[in-house]
């Protein structure tokens, strides 16, 4: 059953290129999943473009960040 997220944060790792998007539901389990870029992206065009991060999630890659 895929988790029904309420909440997507982007985050933009230290390589430039991965990021990671944690997910969290009602009631506030948090999920993850990554996305590699196959080019660096410039810190700032990735904070202007942050609502298109989160459209690019995948709903069936989402997987609990915790055992």
């Amino acid at each position: 059953m895929k988790p029904a997220i309420e909440q997507i944060d982007p985050i933009l790792c230290e390589d430039g290129q991965t990021i990671h998007l944690w997910g969290y539901d009602a009631a506030d389990a948090v999920y993850f999943q990554s996305i590699t870029w196959p080019v660096q992206i410039d810190a700032a065009a990735f904070e202007a473009g942050l609502s298109e991060w989160r459209a690019m999630h995948d709903p069936s890659k989402w997987r609990p960040s915790c055992p």
